[in-house]
């Protein structure tokens, strides 16, 4: 492997003298060039807007002077991706002037709302690409779930094709059309779907984590990839966490926007090479972050250092996510307040609260988590076999009995289940810390990670 990366490094040659290359000495080249971009060095794919071929760059750690490029023979398939795959890639056409980062967030953000998305969806949006520049740097990916009606969620999905980093968009996925995706190629994936199995939301929930590996065709296949998903015009639940951004698009007034190819083309010219520009001189700063807000609960802290990292020498645009997060904490709690698997989490850590109980049955549960509803206002009533689904969802293994399913309620159960409402911040989730111990253990966790992230401030 290294002697193929040095042999590419050394075949990093003018365009010219790649041409005059021997085929077989050319798809050898490609294929060592191809390594050197998805292993994370300084290498990158850009198109010529004018033919469409590829070609690859190779830059300075320090800037984004290009030292060589080798172009990418269309009939030569990069890293065994597919050609129909890499026409539908938006790529940037050159590495591009920086300036300052305030001045690119604001001209990604004038991107948006000039072609008709809302001030108040356009801002979270604009965190959102500019962190999907690094996912390599970032605790987990930047994961996007849009709602709303769907001419305007299409829209916005157009417009993130022009700026996110390897936009790939795609619609009525399945779980192994998702397997065969390149995603060893660092893709955001711009999903239009309203009705999406449960199996394949939790696919996509997994390649949030940077570890997310999953069995495929006797061996493992590395899913982590950035991603932003349209899921209708309902908040159905999902299984993507708290460290996942949610927009809820209100309907446009008047007349929508139409975004022509022409627009597209010149958002993309202006915007894709100035972005790449950005990602050259701040990928090692961003990986090097430690931006924290570690006041709020544990996922929207994840996502406050996933949108805050990314932004380098704009402290006033880092400042800007803490008042944007609070009123987002706020919503996202609303929602949770009659989201089933939260009020499932909600009922089992009262049940953990209440006496002694070794096991606590599934029915049991459900009718605690019934009556949290009803007492609501939701009328609708959930089975014991839904509540039994969603228990092993998140993680339990109802066992039968005499009685029916339940689960243990042994000390390592009761952690977990403290754990998740912690993480999903359901509503009781701060009640009863004087008399449980894991309640006490989560508040010293969160008050010691508090104390450091004043120390790295003052830093």
């Amino acid at each position: 492997m290294r002697a193929k990366k040095r042999a590419a490094r050394r075949n990093f040659n003018s365009q010219d003298k790649c041409r005059t290359q021997d085929p077989a000495d050319q798809r050898s080249t490609v294929r060592a060039v191809a390594e050197l971009i998805l292993d994370g060095s300084n290498a990158e794919l850009i198109r010529d807007p004018a033919t469409g071929r590829l070609f690859c760059l190779d830059y300075q750690q320090d800037g984004c002077k290009v030292e060589r490029r080798v172009e990418i023979q269309d009939q030569v398939s990069l890293a065994g991706i597919n050609p129909s795959i890499l026409r539908a890639l938006t790529l940037p056409s050159r590495c591009g002037r920086l300036g300052s980062t305030a001045e690119l967030f604001e001209a990604t953000r004038e991107s948006l709302t000039s072609h008709g998305i809302p001030e108040e969806a356009a801002l979270p949006v604009t965190y959102f690409t500019f962190s999907t520049w690094f996912p390599e740097c970032l605790p987990v990916a930047p994961c996007l779930s849009i709602m709303g009606p769907r001419p305007e969620a299409d829209l916005l999905l157009q417009l993130l094709r022009c700026i996110v980093r390897h936009p790939l968009a795609l619609r009525e996925v399945t779980r192994g059309g998702f397997f065969s995706l390149p995603l060893h190629l660092p893709l955001t994936l711009l999903i239009m779907q309203e009705h999406m199995s449960r199996s394949l939301s939790a696919l996509l929930c997994a390649s949030n984590h940077p570890n997310a590996n999953v069995p495929w065709k006797k061996g493992l296949l590395h899913i982590y990839c950035s991603k932003a998903v349209y899921r209708g015009c309902d908040s159905a639940e999902e299984n993507y966490e708290n460290s996942t951004l949610r927009i809820n698009l209100s309907p446009s007034r008047g007349r929508l926007p139409l975004l022509n190819a022409k627009d597209m083309q010149e958002i993309t010219e202006e915007l894709q090479p100035r972005l790449l520009a950005y990602r050259r001189r701040n990928l090692a700063r961003v990986r090097q972050s430690q931006f924290d807000l570690p006041e709020f609960t544990s996922g929207i802290r994840i996502l406050a250092r996933v949108l805050g990292a990314s932004i380098v020498d704009a402290p006033e645009l880092q400042a800007g996510l803490d008042p944007l997060l609070r009123e987002y904490h706020e919503e996202t709690r609303a929602v949770h307040w009659l989201d089933s698997r939260c009020v499932v989490i909600e009922a089992a850590l009262y049940h953990c609260h209440d006496g002694d109980e070794k096991k606590i049955h599934v029915g049991k549960i459900a009718s605690t988590t019934n009556a949290i509803l009803k007492g609501r206002g939701k009328t609708a009533q959930l089975e014991d076999k839904e509540i039994g689904g969603i228990l092993r969802a998140l993680g339990f293994s109802p066992k039968r009995d005499k009685k029916g399913f339940a689960i243990r309620l042994d000390d390592g159960i009761r952690r977990h289940i403290h754990q998740l409402a912690a993480r999903f911040d359901v509503a009781a989730a701060e009640e009863g810390v004087a008399m449980c111990p894991h309640c006490s253990e989560i508040v010293a966790t969160d008050a010691n990670e508090n104390l450091r992230g004043a120390a790295r401030r003052e830093q």
